[in-house]
Parts: structure tokens; C-alpha cells; sequence
């Protein structure tokens, strides 16, 4: 060590200096052995974590090769915890178990060549019935994508792997005079998941079992109302894997859920003194009920895999006020998806529904039921969306596709100016990651909403984004 001959000097000196007095002589010969102490304490603590870090350093290396990810994680994290003097789950989390935090940062950037129904989270087009509506370019920034997430591991319980969830954002459009400065945060998911090997019981909000697919475009929204189905909602789901996950495999996935969770719908006071027992999906007095049968088998692309699913769901609806002899409405749909590579770098998904009162799955345009004094009638629609996805290069993709929502024109009434009987877009996606979790993003969406008064809207959204992982 560097301070090794300038203390022995140092105690030279001292030493020559005072050789005639017993005393001090013995002092300096106890202060020589505490230096040596000192400095064999010291060259071992040094030893130790030159160890620790080349092991740490070869575990990073390991994992990068690995596939045991989660076996590294757990090395990495004990050789860390260490290096930490001791520091523990139980330092961070109060019931000790583990938790992993993940996330990114964006921001995005808006730019529409009309107007929409919310500027930052869209779901149709103004009617350009005046000036105002028409080819009104609107220019917005957003950090509202921005999300955070923790995943919990809590072991072994009873005979099930225990894991949970809470994902949040700020993308909550509560309310019309939000600051665009003080984005509230929302809940995305929250849930617990017990696993027991082929089955899985999970509870809390998640994602809805049907429409498990999304577009590449409209982060925000994700084409709902406009082709796209499913949202997120409190639930209780079963989950059940069997077959080959070498070969074929199969997933059948089963969920009762909160109907009226998206819409929040009451139709006698319009949601705006609906007190919670009033809710037409509550006054029901049942659940909604999906389900899922999925199938992943390889494909004639080597080493890729498809998949496809069949699905539907079924609720309903229930009003306090007797319309025509009915105050009970079903909501319900049947679905398709599919994800299909067809090369090594082209690769195809979508989805098909029809279906009917379908406002809370996202579908029919938002609209669920048309009510009068003379008539009563659920709102049918179909439609679905398409993308092709180009792989251009490792870092690179580009996609193009196509989304659609059409409403039985019978179930509307002309007579009212919000009444939407199409909503269609045709859009292209490119991304590109430059590593270490940051990758930059361009979306371009022509959007057309028809109204059943014959009048329509249509535009050309962009949006330029910036992202990082962590």
C-alpha cells in the first residue's frame, strides 16, 4: 500500500530520535504493532472486495449469455446485497419479500391536422359542421405515458408461487380542466397471482381476457373505438397451460368482471349524480363473464412460433327506468386473434369481433344502448384491425395496418348529432431502439369518423415520441 514506507519512516525517525528514553521507545513499539494491525486489516478488506467485484463482474458477464435469467437475478442480487454491508428485502420492503421496479420515461409530442375528441388520448373525430372542427391543426406535449411498475415475489404460500403486481401511469382524462402540469397519476393493474404449476387464480384489476392483442399504434388509446376491444377492470380469473411449450401448447384463460368499469354508465342521470348502486353494470347483479381458448405451435418460419385464440364475453346491463317493456340489456361479443409470422422479419397480427352493447369492452364507437319512449336497442357493431411489422434491421422496425368500427346504422338515431355509425383508420409505425433502454418512435394515423346525421370528420394524427426503459 502507498502508505506503507512513509509510516515506516516516518517511525524511523521517531525511533532514532528518542532511542535513549525506555519509555517512549515501548510506546513506539506498541504504536508500530497498531500501525501493522491497521495495515493487515486494511490489505484484507481491500483483498475482499476486489473478490466480490471480479465475482459480481463475472455473474453480470454470465447473464448476459444466460437464459436463467431469474437464477442470475438471485446471484446478483445476494452478491449485492453483501457489497451493501447487509442490506435486505426485509430494509426495503416490510413484509421482506422481493420487488422489482420497472418502467419508462416519455415523452410525446402531438401533432393533428383537425380536431379529436381529447387531443392527447383520442378515440374519434370532430364533426366538421363549423369552422372550428374543420382542418383545425392542434399541436400538443405529453409526459403522460410515463408509467411505473413494481412486481412482488412472496414465495411459497400454500402450495402456490405467490407474485402480485401494482402498475401506474398519468393518463387519466378525469374531468375537463385537468393542468396539463398536474397529470393525475391512475391505476393500470393491480393485482395478486396465485400460481399452482398448469393453473393460476389471479384477483384484482387487469387486463380483460379478450382482445388480448394490441396495435402498434396510439399508445395512448390504442385504437379503442376505433377496432380495437378490452381494457382493464376488476376481476377474478382462472388460467389453466397444458401441452408442449417446446411443441404445442394451449391456454384457456376464464374471468368474471365489473361491467360499467370503462363507461361507468347510468343512463337516467347521464353519470353525472349516479350514486354507485345506481350504476346500470352494478344494478345488474352479475359479473361479466369472458373466456379465452389460445393455441401457440410452431410455424413454418424457423424457430417462430404462432399463435391464435378464440373469445368471447357476455354481461349485463340494467336501468332503473322501463324502456318499451325492457329495462335488462345484454352485452356480448365473439372474437378472434391471431399472430403470424411470415418470414424472419415480417411478421402479421390482428383481430375480428362482432358483437353487441359493447361501450365497456371498447367497442361500437363507445356507444352501448339507443333508449326512447318508443324504442329500446343494444347497439351492435363490428369490426377489428390488421398490421404487418417489418424488421428491417435488429434496432429497426417498421408497421403498417389498418383498424375498423362499424355500428349497425338501425341501432342509432340519426336525429342525434353524437350518433357515430363508422370509425376507421389506416396507419404506419416506425421504431428505433439504440440500446440501453432508450428508443425513439413515429406514428402516423389517418383517421375518418362518419356520423348517422351524414356528416363526418377525418384528419391526419402524428405523433413523435422519445422513451426510455428502466
Amino acid at each position: 500500500m502507498k502508505s506503507c514506507p512513509f509510516m515506516a519512516a516516518a517511525a524511523f525517525v521517531a525511533a532514532s530520535a528518542v532511542a535513549q528514553d525506555p519509555a517512549i521507545e515501548a510506546r513506539l513499539r506498541a504504536l508500530e504493532d497498531q500501525n501493522r494491525a491497521i495495515l493487515s486489516a486494511l490489505e484484507k478488506s481491500e483483498t475482499r472486495n476486489a473478490e466480490m467485484a471480479g465475482e459480481l463482474s463475472r455473474v453480470k458477464a454470465t447473464s448476459e449469455a444466460s437464459t436463467g435469467e431469474s437464477s442470475i437475478e438471485t446471484q446478483v442480487n445476494a452478491l449485492s446485497a453483501r457489497m451493501a454491508d447487509g442490506l435486505s428485502w426485509k430494509d426495503i420492503v416490510k413484509s421482506g419479500n422481493k420487488l422489482r421496479f420497472y418502467g419508462y420515461l416519455r415523452l410525446d409530442a402531438y401533432a393533428n391536422t383537425g380536431h379529436m375528441d381529447n387531443a392527447i388520448v383520442p378515440t374519434f373525430v370532430a364533426a366538421e359542421t363549423n369552422a372550428a372542427n374543420t382542418d383545425d391543426a392542434v399541436f400538443a406535449l405529453s409526459p403522460r405515458l410515463t408509467r411505473i411498475g413494481m412486481d412482488f415475489d412472496f414465495g411459497k404460500i400454500g402450495g402456490a408461487d405467490v407474485t402480485g403486481k401494482v402498475e401506474m401511469d398519468f393518463s387519466s382524462t378525469a374531468g375537463t380542466l385537468i393542468q396539463e402540469s398536474r397529470a393525475t397519476p391512475r391505476m393500470r393493474v393491480g393485482w395478486v397471482n396465485l400460481d399452482y404449476g398448469d393453473l393460476a387464480l389471479r384477483f384484482g384489476q387487469d387486463w380483460d381476457t379478450i382482445s388480448p392483442l394490441s396495435p402498434a399504434v396510439n399508445s395512448e388509446s390504442v385504437m379503442w373505438n376505433a377496432g380495437n376491444l378490452g381494457d382493464r377492470r376488476a376481476q377474478a380469473t382462472a388460467m389453466l397451460d397444458f401441452g408442449d411449450p417446446k411443441e404445442t401448447s394451449y391456454q384457456w384463460r376464464t374471468s368474471f368482471g365489473l361491467t360499467g368499469a370503462i363507461t361507468n354508465q347510468d343512463i337516467e342521470t347521464a353519470g353525472t349524480t349516479a350514486t354507485i348502486a345506481e350504476r346500470d353494470g352494478m344494478d345488474s347483479g352479475m359479473p361479466n363473464i369472458q373466456t379465452r381458448f389460445g393455441v401457440v405451435t410452431p410455424s413454418w418460419v424457423d424457430g417462430k412460433k404462432m399463435a391464435a385464440g378464440l373469445w368471447g364475453a357476455y354481461g349485463k346491463w340494467e336501468t332503473d327506468t322501463v324502456y318499451v317493456g325492457v329495462n335488462r340489456f345484454d352485452t356480448w361479443v365473439l372474437g378472434a386473434d391471431l399472430a403470424l409470422p411470415l418470414s424472419s422479419s415480417l411478421a402479421l397480427k390482428g383481430e375480428a369481433w362482432t358483437g353487441s352493447g359493447l361501450g365497456d369492452f371498447r367497442g361500437g364507437i363507445g356507444q352501448v344502448l339507443t333508449l326512447s319512449a318508443t324504442r329500446a336497442d343494444e347497439v351492435a357493431a363490428r369490426g377489428g384491425w390488421a398490421e404487418i411489422a417489418w424488421s428491417v434491421a435488429p434496432e429497426f422496425t417498421l408497421t403498417g395496418g389498418a383498424s375498423i368500427d362499424s355500428v349497425n346504422d338501425a341501432d342509432l338515431s340519426a336525429a342525434a348529432a353524437t350518433a357515430k355509425d363508422k370509425n376507421w383508420t389506416v396507419y404506419m409505425n416506425a421504431t428505433y431502439v439504440w440500446g440501453g433502454g432508450l428508443k425513439t418512435g413515429l406514428d402516423v394515423i389517418y383517421w375518418e369518423t362518419q356520423y348517422a346525421n351524414g356528416t363526418q370528420g377525418n384528419l391526419v394524427r402524428t405523433d413523435l415520441y422519445i422513451q426510455i426503459d428502466f
